[in-house]
């Protein structure tokens, strides 16, 4: 039936204005995104003024050719322990980039970060800790206001004058080339932006890969137009700011360069550096880099693919549904709140264009759910509605969605290989998901403040430590290697212990402990670092708590302290070197759960086990950074009095509350002479007294 009017009842009449009424805002909706693509091909080949200061083609050894100027990074933290570790880490052992400063901002009453910070801190030089002087959480950008004033008064403290001013987050991690191509770039230019990244994502992370769909598109197009429109373009991490600029903010905001009525990731820094005269540029570098293809099961293929990429910030997008819409719904909000007029003046029509079309996504999110309700009704009642209007309609809407469905696979693609951009197709309906319960989070937060008086607060999520692949990464790196990286011995030791541990096969780490070359708490940090495992600290209250749960011959035999159940009631184990994982599975098995592993001193499991056996050790010298005393067995071992394979075999057997201490169940065993035991006992006792020594 043809569609008309006066042949409908009054329901197929309303449902077909309705329809069309949404299709038409639908149509315009596609033809304003797709004027936009035609714009950003049309001049895809084209070098802005600021660009023009860079050669093209660009490469990385002229990148890292030029002398370093000392940068700043700037960092906040609010109850991100395990994601600011990993983060720092990677700044101070990765980056292709020496002579840089990281400044990272605390909170008073968020003590595990502190701690976290502190560890970190105590193994790596350059990273300087700001202190906000009140309680936290308040907003990023008045963490970053405080780190900005901690940063000035290092300069003056110091006499040293920073170059470049990058903001960075604690979830995210830079490219190793981008500190060289900011150093490269300043102070010619003085505001840059690189592109934001996702960490590799499994093909079936529809919420992530979905978030990580927008941003390829996003960062690959909408910021190069930004920059063609003569806006800056700020995304709030891998933005480079130089002397000059910040100079020029502190002269504009009296030292206040943040707005912290911002609800905006860049924390409203591009509408004041928008206010002033400065060069700018959003750095499009491609770099080589790897195009991970997931597999069905999360793990990254075995053959991935190396591409040339935009030098970016990798970021890991949220993973749940929650995370994801509570995140994009703090950026709605601030576009409801902030006027979107362009602060510079005479603003582009171009510019103005991009700001304003950037708001539609609050009417939008709700049409498309819409349409897709529609169109379901439309194929329940097949043939009831036609027509060469209405067909034309349908058509052209589905025409210009199919061209904006290839622009996102186009652009998934060229950052994270074909399979994700085939996938971007399906991840298209779970960001369909997001923009919704996005947009109506932030209309109905913005409602309640515009009419109940609410106060708009920072809508922070948790942050997910960045680790794409860095795991595996640490755990391929020597130990030897990982300690050299922090500084913490020198070739010369190394090479010394490496050839001791050849000729005794005793751990490097014990080694290089025993000669006095690396401290306990180092090396603590380090196999944590290595094998991305969480520490702990043992106590005698703790360890006395859990006594039995695991015999005392099996702890003897493995090393290991039981210190409780974890929050998801898996046991936990305290160990200073990973177990085997046949020694997981075996422990899995008496546990009947697969046993969670955390790192300590081996000072700290000596004493424990020592606790366990009746002695009255005491863990307050290791607090103080002494060693403690090691267990007869390890001596042994250590001065080549009894191979390690003997020893373990004669454990095998052992059984404390039948045979008693050890030495005395190794002699009659016949594995070693009584007066060795005697003369290495005499040795632990010596050592204990002195560890023991008032004033020590």
């Amino acid at each position: 039936m043809a569609w008309n009017p006066s042949f409908m009842s009054a329901g197929e009449l309303a449902f077909s204005l309705v329809a069309f009424v949404l299709l038409a805002l639908l149509l315009v909706s596609l033809l304003d995104d797709v004027l936009v693509d035609i714009w950003y091909w049309l001049g895809r080949g084209r070098r802005s003024n600021a660009q023009a200061v860079v050669p093209s083609p660009l490469s990385a050894s002229e990148v890292t050719e030029r002398g370093e100027q000392p940068l700043a990074v700037l960092v906040t933290a609010w109850q991100e322990p395990n994601a600011l570790t990993a983060m720092l880490d990677h700044l101070r052992s990765d980056l292709l980039y020496r002579n840089h400063t990281i400044f990272v901002g605390v909170y008073p009453n968020d003590t595990d970060t502190v701690v976290a910070l502190e560890r970190v801190m105590a193994r790596r030089t350059g990273i300087v800790r700001i202190d906000v002087p009140h309680l936290g959480p308040t907003c990023r950008a008045d963490n970053l206001n405080w780190v900005f004033e901690g940063v000035v008064g290092h300069e003056a403290e110091n006499a040293v004058q920073f170059a470049g001013y990058v903001l960075h987050a604690g979830g995210d991690l830079l490219h190793p080339l981008a500190l060289a191509y900011f150093n490269y770039l300043l102070p010619r230019i003085d505001v840059i932006q690189l592109p934001v990244a996702s960490a590799p994502q499994p093909l079936w992370a529809l919420v992530a890969g979905s978030v990580m769909d927008e941003h390829a598109q996003f960062h690959g197009k909408d910021m190069v137009l930004r920059q063609r429109a003569g806006i800056v373009a700020s995304a709030g991490v891998g933005l480079c700011l130089s002397h000059r600029a910040v100079q020029a903010l502190i002269r504009l905001t009296c030292a206040k360069p943040f707005d912290v009525g911002s609800l905006a990731d860049d924390c409203g820094i591009g509408k004041a550096l928008a206010r002033l005269d400065l060069r700018t540029l959003y750095g499009v570098f491609p770099v080589e880099a790897p195009t991970p293809h997931g597999s069905a099961n999360g793990q990254a293929g075995s053959t991935p693919q190396v591409a040339m990429a935009p030098l970016a910030v990798r970021s890991a997008f949220p993973g749940s549904f929650t995370r994801a819409y509570r995140n994009k719904a703090r950026r709605l909000l601030d576009l409801l709140v902030q006027s979107p007029k362009p602060t510079r003046q005479p603003p582009s029509l171009a510019a103005r264009y991009l700001l304003l079309r950037e708001r539609k996504i609050l009417v939008t999110a709700f049409l498309v759910p819409l349409l897709y309700l529609l169109a379901l009704v439309a194929a329940l009642n097949a043939g009831r509605v036609s027509g060469v209007l209405w067909t034309g309609l349908v058509l052209t809407v589905i025409g210009l969605m199919l061209i904006r469905l290839g622009q996102r696979v186009y652009f998934t693609t060229r950052l994270y290989g074909w399979q994700h951009g085939l996938m971007a197709l399906p991840r298209t309906l779970v960001g369909h998901a997001v923009d919704l319960m996005s947009a109506a989070r932030a209309w109905r937060r913005y409602m309640a403040h515009k009419h109940q008086g609410k106060k708009l607060t920072w809508d922070k999520t948790t942050q997910t430590p960045m680790q794409p692949g860095a795991a595996a990464k640490r755990s391929q790196r020597r130990l030897g290697e990982v300690l050299q990286a922090w500084k913490a011995v020198d070739g010369d030791a190394l090479n010394e212990a490496l050839r001791e541990q050849q000729a005794t096969h005793l751990p490097l780490g014990r080694i290089l402990v025993s000669n006095g070359w690396l401290d306990e708490e180092t090396l603590a940090e380090a196999i944590a670092y290595q094998t991305d495992l969480p520490r702990a600290q043992l106590d005698a209250e703790l360890v006395q708590a859990h006594a039995g749960y695991l015999p005392l011959h099996i702890g003897t035999l493995h090393r290991a302290v039981y210190i409780g159940l974890d929050a998801a009631q898996c046991p936990l184990l305290a160990v200073a070197s990973p177990l085997p994982q046949p020694v997981l599975d075996a422990l899995g098995q008496l546990f009947g759960a697969p046993p969670r592993q955390r790192i300590v001193r081996e000072s700290e499991v000596a004493i424990a086990l020592r606790l366990l056996r009746g002695a009255q050790d005491s863990f307050t010298p290791i607090r103080d950074g002494i060693a403690g005393v090691p267990l007869l067995g390890d001596m042994l071992i250590e001065q080549s009095l009894l191979s390690r394979t003997v020893f373990e075999a004669a454990l095998e057997n052992y059984r404390p509350e039948r045979h008693g201490r050890l030495g005395d169940f190794l002699v009659e065993r016949g594995v070693i002479l009584r007066e060795v035991i005697e003369r290495v006992v005499r040795q632990q006792r010596l050592m204990h007294a002195e560890v023991m020594r008032p004033g020590r």
